[in-house]
């Protein structure tokens, strides 16, 4: 058997990346990234080679999930776009933007 030597290897050669780096599409939406995971935690609720308590555990988590998530996230978003905050994130979006897609995503 062939064992490879990590600590003495040759580093790999870098790769060309395929976007502009000072692009803002490099960064994700802590928002949208949170209710992605949410759908998918629930999409575990419904699969039915789950077993029933371990679905009822992803269907308690998804409700905690939501519910920190409109309590702080959400109303965070809200109050910054109530002042007046037009300053986008890194990825982009502005208070009000993220606000709006926020809480328009509610289904994948």
């Amino acid at each position: 058997m062939n064992k490879a030597n990590f600590l003495s290897s040759d580093f790999p050669a870098a790769t060309a990346l395929d976007m502009d780096i000072a692009s803002s599409a490099r960064f994700v939406n802590r928002e949208l990234s949170w209710v992605g995971f949410n759908w998918r935690v629930l999409e575990e609720a419904e699969n039915p080679r789950v077993p029933l308590l371990e679905r009822l555990r992803f269907l308690s988590i998804s409700a905690t999930n939501l519910d920190e998530f409109y309590t702080v996230r959400v109303a965070g978003l809200r109050e910054l776009a109530i002042a007046g905050n037009a300053t986008p994130a890194l990825d982009g979006l502005t208070p009000p933007n993220n606000w709006s897609k926020s809480t328009a995503r509610r289904a994948p």
